[in-house]
């Protein structure tokens, strides 16, 4: 029930900063917004470490209470998971105490990359000459509908990623050494594999497309060099999970041309990146259902 209330407040919260960029001049208006120039760099670097920090500062009181909030919920369903071990999601656990505390810490660390796509979003707005390559003013509440915009699969930038992401982990599972006889993963896989791809999908791009890669095209002045960086950033990132991110640096590149290609636009990239994550989590579950560790996907992120 506790968990139940949770994650219902979660969602509040969401629909709750949803309504507050509907109210506003702009999605990342703030007081005063066109009278000086605002610092892009810092804002996000605090509000990923402490979500909704920017926001307050600002004025942005609702947006600051549904990142905050959000981020208080998910350690609160961390917490009353009874399991507070290392998050492991590429282990796929069974455990229904695993699966909430790495769910929890999910929702709490996605709340800081959205607030700090938010911080930086707002910068951006009073810096037009700085940052005149982001043709699309993206929101928050853009970000988390684009799983949802099958349109998307009509691009073959998308139906050709998803084809070939499929093919890998099809490979990589039947190379795993594990039970390759498919099974039916359960109801509990699916809503598991959905959510945690969902928040990865969105939160991920936000951070990484969203928020480091023009900063990085800022100071280099180049979308090639901002585009290597971030994906090798994008690949360490992983490497808690994966041994050698190789993949995960060929799908960081191939995300940022995206990226550019669609003059920044980061929704394409979260919905390949969220379905992709659907199909390794899925995948994995039905490798072997009766094992309480499943085959880890490393074709995963």
């Amino acid at each position: 029930m506790v968990r139940k209330l949770i994650l219902t407040l979660f969602i509040l919260c969401i629909f709750t900063d949803a309504a507050a960029f509907a109210s506003e001049e702009s999605p990342f208006a703030f007081p005063g917004y066109k009278t000086r120039k605002r610092n892009f760099l810092w804002p996000p670097i605090y509000s990923l470490a402490v979500p909704g920090l920017d926001q307050f500062i600002k004025g942005q009181t609702t947006a600051g209470v549904a990142f905050s909030g959000t981020a208080v919920g998910g350690l609160a369903l961390y917490l009353v998971s009874g399991e507070h071990g290392i998050k492991n999601p590429d282990a796929l656990s069974l455990n229904d105490d695993q699966r909430s505390a790495d769910l929890g810490l999910e929702i709490a660390q996605v709340s800081g990359f959205m607030s700090s796509y938010h911080a930086f979003r707002t910068a951006v707005i009073t810096r037009p000459e700085d940052f005149s390559f982001l043709k699309h003013e993206e929101s928050d509440f853009d970000i988390l509908l684009a799983p949802v915009h099958f349109s998307y699969m009509l691009e073959p930038t998308t139906y050709l990623a998803l084809l070939v992401g499929a093919a890998a982990i099809f490979a990589d599972v039947k190379t795993s050494g594990g039970n390759t006889n498919f099974g039916s993963p359960v109801l509990a896989d699916g809503a598991f594999a959905g959510g945690f791809s969902y928040m990865a999908g969105t939160g991920e791009e936000a951070l990484f497309r969203g928020t480091m890669m023009p900063i990085f095209r800022y100071y280099t002045d180049s979308n090639f060099w901002s585009n290597a960086i971030t994906g090798t950033a994008f690949a360490a990132a992983h490497l808690g999970t994966v041994q050698l991110p190789v993949f995960q640096l060929v799908s960081g590149l191939y995300f940022g041309w995206v990226t550019q290609k669609n003059e920044w636009a980061i929704g394409e990239n979260v919905f390949i990146h969220a379905w992709y994550d659907v199909m390794a989590f899925v995948a994995g579950y039905a490798v072997d259902r009766h094992s309480s560790i499943i085959v880890p996907v490393s074709f995963s992120f």
